[in-house]
């Protein structure tokens, strides 16, 4: 018996075992209106949802649908509401250039393209059969409760995403990566990371940008939270990991920078480390010569790194040597409560 490998299962085992655990908290400051806290059932209720209105407004399966926005629970719910109902979701870096998001949304052939109401004039209109504008006008036409989306024949080797390069050397190229590509990919960085629904995922890392490197998924199947993070900011970084007991974040250097000086810069109150308020404990930061810089900087002196690394987006996990770039793991304690 062979039963397909699609990223549905990650947010289908969410629901099932985790339904009534609170999963994901939305950007609070942010132009259109945050959504508030979702649990597993409520993350995979409006995954049905979206789907659903995509069928009302005749997206068919096999047709592509690019978002360009920052991190943001719509986004992070687009995954499985485009894709694991027979549609691909194209995510678009946002920092971008007009011309370059124009190219890559008439490239991929996308029929709906869904819009950060901050990057509304910038993007521009481009030639596109639907455009929406991310808020709570949009949620009433590209969300309909209490219907069920129309059926698909989960196919793994169906595309799930096409992720396009940045064009640093040529125009942005874009790479289509299958349920089975992001199934194994995903699955693969939990084992490696060791996630678990006792983890709280802050999104240091933009979603767009390999799929957030598959911890999208992997963390939604594990059972873990995720803190949507809009912008990159040192104090606010520490204050999500405060609010919500961040265990676990993805990022460049420069972002593990950003939060180290954060650390010692930032005048901290003592506090108890009880219950929910787990040690931050792991980073991971696509870079091979970072790993000395960082156990040199890092507060405290007392953290250790593993080796493990990232799948390029020019390249596809179908077997393990295709993947390139170090990730870097990371244990440490509450070494910046002062």
């Amino acid at each position: 018996m062979k039963v397909p490998l699609t990223i549905a299962d990650h947010l289908d085992r969410a629901e099932t075992v985790y339904g009534r655990r609170t999963v994901l908290f939305d950007e609070p400051d942010q132009p259109a209106a945050p959504w508030a806290p979702l649990t597993a059932a409520g993350m995979a209720d409006r995954a049905r949802a979206q789907a659903a209105a995509l069928d009302e407004l005749g997206v068919a399966h096999g047709e592509r649908v690019a978002m360009v926005s920052h991190n943001s629970a719509r986004l992070l719910t687009a995954f499985w509401g485009v894709s694991a109902y027979g549609r691909i979701l194209v995510p678009i870096n946002f920092r971008l250039g007009n011309e370059e998001i124009r190219y890559i949304v008439d490239h991929c052939g996308a029929s709906m393209l869904l819009v950060d109401p901050e990057l509304d004039d910038h993007v521009g209109n481009l030639d596109v059969t639907h455009r929406h504008v991310l808020g709570a006008e949009s949620d009433e036409e590209l969300y309909r409760y209490g219907v069920e989306p129309r059926p698909w024949d989960a196919d793994e080797d169906a595309t799930a995403t096409v992720n396009y390069t940045s064009g640093t050397t040529a125009r942005p190229k874009g790479v289509q990566l299958t349920h089975r590509n992001l199934w194994v990919n995903s699955v693969t960085f939990a084992l490696h990371m060791g996630v678990s629904d006792r983890d709280v995922y802050l999104h240091t890392l933009p979603m767009f940008h390999c799929n957030g490197w598959g911890m999208t998924y992997a963390v939604t199947a594990m059972g873990g939270q995720h803190v949507a993070l809009r912008k990159i900011d040192g104090v606010e970084i520490l204050r999500r990991v405060d609010a919500h007991g961040v265990t676990l974040m993805c990022g460049a250097p420069a972002v593990v920078n950003i939060y180290t000086e954060s650390v010692y810069n930032v005048p901290r109150a003592p506090r108890p480390l009880t219950g929910h308020d787990t040690s931050f404990r792991r980073w991971k930061a696509g870079h091979k010569d970072f790993r000395q810089d960082y156990e040199r900087r890092s507060p405290g002196g007392n953290s250790t790194i593993s080796n493990q690394y990232v799948p390029s987006v020019r390249m596809t996990l179908t077997k393990p040597s295709n993947v390139t770039g170090l990730v870097m793991k990371l244990f440490t304690p509450r070494s910046y409560v002062r």
